[in-house]
């Protein structure tokens, strides 16, 4: 929720975030928290902002079944230290899918315990603590989107064993897997023959025809090709070769589609 200009003013002097700033909005009374945007009124007194859904995990509180936060990658656009900005990037990137805090932190210049207090103070999360959230919040948009196996989805959004991704599902969502993909909407799913088929949402607005043209007159012969609106690329997964497609979808989100060797 846009909370708030109105309600959220409390929340955003007590949590350091600046006006004008966007934030997640959680609720105390009903321990859930809201994305920008969302039609939820609650309480002045009742709302506490934090600058990621990461956070408000962190804090105890649980994603919105109505605007349904997890849907949209996380991201920081607040001001914070660019150490801070920096490491977040590369968490999001998938940096502590592939290594520990300590190697992100010798990446950074610093020691891990310090890379923690950095994060702690000015997000109110760990490093690793924002790495589970973004991966199962992805493995979460697999379950609403896709009919992948419980084991297929696990994998792909980077969890080590099936065992992980359900403890992490029970500790942010408060179900298993199998109930949530229970609770996906029938719009959610997209048809993934011939591909797997994601949303991609973005912020603002976007021509994409004119992105289109600009891509067909630059176009790489043999790697990219571009026709009917959809911008194809090869790419090598490992040593093997797929392809991903990207085309319009609604009015804040594009289509892509990913043709993988595997998962």
């Amino acid at each position: 929720m846009r909370l708030l200009s109105e309600s959220g003013q409390s929340g955003r002097l007590a949590s350091g975030i600046p006006d004008g700033v966007e934030a997640f909005s959680a609720v105390v009374t009903t321990g859930i928290y809201c994305r920008p945007g969302c039609s939820a009124r609650p309480r002045v007194e009742n709302v506490r902002a934090f600058p990621l859904a990461a956070a408000a995990e962190a804090a105890g509180y649980r994603a919105c079944l109505r605007c349904r936060p997890y849907r949209r990658p996380q991201s920081i656009g607040w001001t914070a230290p660019e150490l801070v900005c920096r490491a977040v990037r590369l968490i999001l990137d998938g940096a502590l899918d592939r290594g520990s805090e300590a190697a992100l932190g010798a990446r950074l210049g610093m020691s891990p315990r310090h890379l923690r207090r950095l994060f702690i103070a000015h997000l109110g999360v760990t490093p690793d603590g924002l790495a589970r959230s973004a991966r199962v919040h992805f493995a979460r948009r697999l379950l609403d989107d896709t009919d992948l196996t419980m084991t297929e989805i696990a994998f792909a959004a980077g969890f080590g064993s099936l065992r992980q991704f359900n403890r992490a599902c029970r500790e942010v969502f408060r179900e298993s897997p199998r109930m949530l993909r229970a609770r996906r909407r029938k719009a959610d799913r997209l048809v993934a023959d011939g591909g797997l088929l994601l949303r991609l949402p973005f912020h603002g607005p976007l021509d994409w025809q004119a992105l289109a043209a600009y891509f067909a007159a630059r176009a790489i012969p043999g790697v990219e090709h571009v026709s009917e609106s959809t911008y194809r690329r090869t790419i090598v997964v490992g040593d093997d070769p797929g392809v991903i497609e990207l085309s319009p979808g609604g009015d804040d989100y594009l289509l892509l589609r990913a043709h993988l060797p595997y998962w």
